[in-house]
């Protein structure tokens, strides 16, 4: 039974008196029996494993549905520029804009990947190019893959073949249909956010050391007038349509009745291990894993948002997504909390909760989002703590640059101190998080 805050308090307060009323005369043997009382009832769990996954339900829904409202701005922002002959920069801007705050939402998301839900399982929903958005394939691979080609989308709004969903998801990781520059059908990336990024910031080629600018796209790129700018707002258009879509399939699968839903309350403990393990394989193997390490060796192409120079905001909110699953409450922008439940953190008593929420926090705050690309962003400051990263990420990579240091141990915290307290607090309560790999 899930225990409320003033409930709890009363039962503490009734063990309490119940304690006193009935020690014995010796001081020193009242005192221990009342601090032993006190340990046991902070050592309880405030909420059962059933209350966990309902929440958690509720919680992948109220995350994936601002992402797909913040997809549909970013759409219908999209629509209209694709209906103009020669787009403004102002257009433009306000495109990028919505790009970033979409974005956001989504990587909140996040947290619930590895998990056995309908972001990354086709057997509880595929995406793909049915009319709603549905299909055979992983959803998660359709919406993020990276690292992407950029020759394969480039070779395809210059040639003729059809900007349709279908037709341009038909090339997606084949190398030989899009004359992909790199060979590597893994790196044809034809749909999805960072398509759309590209699309909208081109290729970042100033990755050297006085680097202070994103990709720098004209707005010509998009008239009519200019080669290949019609092509390029249709195909735009018809990889943001799917988009929204997706994130609708994905998100409508937390709803109660559901498969995923169903599936879910019919087993909590199950569901406890699923959430545990999905987590525990997302902190150590993509966020603080792959995401990270992969860039140490001063690869811009190995960021996550290169195009944007948005990198940053990609780790920060994964982590809020964490920190979401963990607590139980649905946050975007720092200190606002929109709803409230029991997390992962209410399995274990007031006194004994590990330290993950600390841990997550300094992971999240180390990366300041101050850039001039992100001035949409829900999290924008111009004022960063002390010890924060305050650079542009293709810059910190370099292990020649003075923040360089402060990455790196972000990613020892992420990646091996969190890491083993996730996997602690998960044998607590009976789950072996095991597989880290992604």
């Amino acid at each position: 039974m899930y225990l409320k805050k003033t409930s709890l308090l009363s039962t503490f307060f009734l063990l309490v008196s119940f304690l006193i009323l009935n020690c014995k005369s010796d001081k020193n043997n009242n005192d221990s029996t009342i601090l032993a009382g006190i340990v046991a009832l902070g050592s309880v769990p405030t909420a059962t494993k059933a209350q966990v996954v309902d929440r958690y339900l509720q919680l992948g829904y109220q995350s994936y549905d601002q992402s797909y409202k913040d997809a549909v701005a970013l759409q219908t922002a999209v629509n209209t520029f694709a209906g103009t002959a020669t787009p403004t920069a102002a257009d433009h801007t306000n495109l990028k804009n919505l790009y970033v705050i979409a974005r956001a939402s989504y990587l909140v998301t996040e947290a619930f990947r590895f998990s056995s839900g309908p972001i990354d399982n086709s057997d509880i929903i595929g995406c793909g190019a049915a009319a709603d958005g549905s299909g055979g394939l992983e959803c998660e691979g359709l919406l993020n893959a990276w690292p992407l080609d950029e020759s394969a989308i480039d070779n395809y709004i210059g040639g003729a073949g059809a900007t349709t969903y279908t037709a341009i998801l038909a090339v997606n990781g084949n190398a030989t249909a899009t004359g992909a520059t790199e060979g590597n059908d893994e790196k044809v990336v034809t749909v999805g956010w960072h398509a759309i990024e590209y699309l909208l910031w081109g290729q970042d080629l100033s990755n050297g050391g006085i680097n202070q600018i994103s990709g720098q796209r004209p707005v010509s790129d998009f008239a009519n007038a200019t080669a290949g700018g019609a092509r390029r707002k249709a195909y735009m258009k018809a990889i943001t349509d799917a988009m929204v879509l997706q994130l609708k399939l994905i998100r409508d699968q937390f709803s109660d009745g559901t498969t995923y839903s169903n599936l879910m309350k019919s087993s909590p403990n199950t569901a406890i291990t699923n959430i545990f393990q999905g987590l525990g394989k997302f902190i150590a193997g993509e966020w603080g894993g792959q995401r990270l390490t992969g860039t140490f060796d001063g690869q811009q192409e190995e960021e996550h948002s290169c195009f944007s120079d948005t990198t940053k905001a990609d780790f920060y909110y994964d982590a809020q997504g964490v920190l979401n699953v963990w607590n139980g409450s649905y946050q975007i922008k720092k200190g606002t909390v929109l709803s409230t439940g029991p997390g992962l953190s209410t399995l274990f008593g007031t006194f004994t909760a590990p330290p993950i929420a600390t841990q997550v926090t300094a992971s999240r705050d180390v990366f300041c989002l101050n850039l001039p690309e992100q001035v949409a962003d829900p999290n924008y400051t111009t004022s960063c703590p002390t010890g924060s990263l305050t650079g542009r990420y293709d810059q910190i990579i370099r292990n020649t640059d003075s923040e360089y240091n402060i990455l790196f141990n972000t990613q020892k915290l992420i990646g091996d101190t969190l890491k083993k307290t996730i996997t602690d607090a998960a044998k607590a309560v009976g789950v072996s998080i095991t597989d880290f790999s992604i």
